[in-house]
This record gives structure tokens, sequence and C-alpha cells, in this order.
């Protein structure tokens, strides 16, 4: 009998997160290098990161109104305030980065009878799980989670920049 085993790359995940953080170069490699750790896997990685957006928006929100109700402040608050759009706005970056590098892998004209091969795919994608990453930022208050997912976004330009040019 034969049974189907689904890899587990959880600790394959932790790495390249702190791969991309500390040696973005390393970490590009890695990914190239892991068998089976394709894009699904990069997906889930990213999935699972921001899903801590609208969680962490959820704690500052209770926190913050908790906060005020102590200071006897008067105003509204809620508890869900800015979750849709801390929840919609990864997914949809995602969703665009995932299909500039798929147009960058397609405009690449190769000619595979000289033994030219397509660019490595999904460079894009590993050079975005800072943008991913960033999402805890929502805890933080209002200015603050903004300037720090700014620079996450384009922290991960940067890195897409580098591995382009790499690659």
């Amino acid at each position: 009998m034969i049974a189907d085993k689904e890899q587990d790359f959880s600790d394959v995940r932790t790495e390249l997160i702190q791969k991309v953080f500390q040696f973005p170069g390393d970490a590009f490699d890695l990914y190239q290098k892991i068998e089976g750790f394709g894009y699904f896997e990069i997906l889930k990685t990213h999935f699972l990161l921001w899903i801590l957006a609208p969680v962490a928006k959820i704690l500052s929100n209770f926190f913050f109104s908790i906060l005020s109700f102590v200071r006897y402040e008067e105003g509204e608050w809620s508890l869900f305030s800015g979750v849709l759009f801390s929840f919609v706005m990864y997914p949809t970056v995602l969703f665009l980065v995932a299909q500039f590098d798929v147009f960058r892998v397609f405009m690449k004209k190769v000619d595979r009878t000289k033994g030219e091969t397509l660019p490595p795919a999904n460079i894009l994608l590993v050079s975005f799980i800072p943008f991913s990453a960033s999402s805890i930022f929502w805890i933080l208050p209002s200015p603050l989670q903004a300037v720090l997912i700014s620079i996450s976004f384009f922290l991960s330009c940067v890195l897409s920049v580098h591995s382009l040019k790499k690659n």
C-alpha cells in the first residue's frame, strides 16, 4: 500500500523567513534548492503571515478601546474598525505580485532549441515575504503602522530588484 505523504515544510518556511530578513540572497538560493517547495508552498507562507493582519487589528482595537475606557474618554470605538482593509490589502498585493511574476517569466523570450532556460519562477513572491510579515504591525497605533508597513513594502521592492538583477 502506497501512502501519499504530504511533506511538512514548516521548518523550511521558518528558515526562509529568517533568511529573507538576515541574508536575502541566501533566501532565494534556499528557495531554489529545496525540492517540493514550490508556488503553493510560497503562497501558503504568505497566507499564514497575512492572516495575522486582521487578528492584530482586532487586538489593537480592543487594547485601545480598553485604554480609552480606563481613561474615561468619550467617543466611538469599534472592535472591527479597519479589519476589512487589513484583511483585503495583503491578498490584493499578493495577487498583483504573483501576476507580475508570471508576466515576467512569460515575457522572457527563451529559445529552448538553443539550450536557453526559463528564468526562475516565484522570485518576486519570495521577495515580498517581508511585506506579508508586516501584517503584525497592525497592532501598533495608526500613523506608526502605516509607516512600518510602507517601509516593508519598499524593502520588498528593493529585494525584488536585487533578486531580478541576480537572476
